[in-house]
């Protein structure tokens, strides 16, 4: 008897049961707005990042005619989101894939997913932060360094980010708000620059002269292309696991993900147009203000 007791309390304690069954000392604070997990969403995936971190790989691969397979995924990643905002719906709690495959499939394809979820997420910070350490070597004027540098500006870059992470929730709210409304202005108003004083080519460029890049052919071009384009367009699950901390989350986290993907979408095919429609010599001052902006 006293056995099924403490398996009964282990089990009305259980995390991961849906959040409107937890007691009020293992409920957290719902201080987040959809906006705020919106913005979430949108600064985890970054356009600015996303994009300018694939275009290079993408023109030497491809050698152009990029931006069909880019649109092509994401209609693809939408349809992705469109499964998340349904798990988000039913099972509105913190923890995102992990939960909601432990929930659906059990123990071991909870298990089983987060490895997965963990190993891709190490692997994507990992990414993020040494990107993140050369913008900022760049920023303090230490660009000319090698590789053992840029690692120590990435681990200053994370010492950053983490430090922000334990600040109070409005601090918080207020740096990933403040981050979006930059990166907007910035993507959209970079691409409106370019379309506006530097095109060289009219929007037939944007579907011409792929596998002109290093894949052996057309068909291995566009296969590259979708699975180059798909990295501009990750971590909009970010959005579901704050879950437990946003206003009704059943129904402010779906839309959260779904918009926070078509924002960046958006944003992200704008400025690959822009991209491409320059000449490929670019004007050096607006090489700086693409760096500036990244």
């Amino acid at each position: 008897m006293l056995e099924q007791n403490v398996m009964s309390t282990k089990e009305s304690l259980d995390p991961l049961l849906p959040a409107t069954g937890a007691t009020a000392t293992d409920k957290l604070n719902r201080s987040l707005s959809v906006w705020n997990s919106l913005t979430i969403g949108f600064a985890v995936v970054s356009p600015v990042v996303g994009l300018y971190a694939i275009i290079g790989v993408q023109t030497a691969v491809t050698g152009g005619g990029w931006f069909a397979a880019l649109a092509i995924c994401l209609v693809m990643q939408l349809l992705v989101a469109t499964v998340y905002t349904e798990l988000s719906s039913q099972f509105p709690i913190a923890g995102g894939a992990y939960k909601w495959a432990r929930q659906l499939g059990g123990g071991v394809t909870g298990q089983f997913a987060g490895v997965i979820y963990v190993s891709s997420t190490i692997s994507m910070l990992t990414t993020t932060a040494y990107t993140g350490g050369v913008w900022l070597a760049i920023f303090f004027g230490s660009a000319g360094g090698g590789g053992s540098t840029l690692v120590l500006w990435g681990a200053v870059f994370l010492s950053i980010c983490t430090v922000l992470n334990l600040a109070h929730v409005n601090v918080f709210k207020l740096v990933i708000t403040v981050g979006v409304y930059a990166e907007m202005v910035g993507s959209v108003g970079v691409a409106l620059l370019l379309f506006l004083f530097f095109r060289q080519h009219s929007f037939s460029e944007l579907f011409q002269h792929l596998g002109t890049g290093t894949a052996p052919s057309q068909t291995a071009a566009f296969l590259a292309a979708l699975a180059i384009a798909g990295w501009a367009f990750i971590g909009f699950d970010a959005c579901s696991t704050i879950a437990e901390e946003t206003h009704e989350p059943k129904r402010m986290v779906p839309r959260a993900i779904f918009f926070s993907l078509c924002m960046v979408g958006s944003v992200v095919l704008f400025n690959s147009a822009a991209l491409t429609a320059l000449c490929t010599q670019w004007p050096a001052r607006v090489i700086c203000l693409l760096r500036s902006v990244g």
